[in-house]
């Protein structure tokens, strides 16, 4: 089951059935794969062992209002992870924003540059 866990290319409904695992080795894994799904995450974000905890903060795959959920966590390490990547998140649309808005600066000068 761990390995099924820890593989990226496992099928998003085994990572699914196993973040409801009675190990937590298991669970671990599944809160670590790079392509758990959300419905995954969300169930492990309340999971009772930290460290299940710590690796959902950590995914980049979990959804910002989780993240948020567990930027208040009991636990400082978890605390602290969430809100790591809830910056990530938000360096990462603000970089998609200012790249999008060059382009289409470009895209204006460039057209306007052809009309004459």
């Amino acid at each position: 089951r761990r390995r099924v866990a820890e593989n990226p290319s496992a099928p998003i409904e085994a990572l699914v059935r196993l973040s409801d695992d009675k190990g937590v080795f298991v669970r671990r894994c599944v809160a670590e794969n790079p392509n758990a799904p959300i419905e995954a995450l969300v169930r492990l974000s309340d999971d009772k062992d930290v460290y299940v905890r710590g690796r959902v903060a950590r995914n980049p795959n979990t959804p910002r209002e989780t993240l948020m959920k567990l930027s208040g966590d009991e636990v400082d390490g978890v605390k602290g992870e969430a809100q790591k990547t809830l910056l990530k998140k938000e360096q990462q649309a603000e970089s998609r924003t200012a790249t999008v808005g060059s382009l289409l600066r470009e895209f204006v000068r460039l057209s306007t540059h052809f009309k004459t």
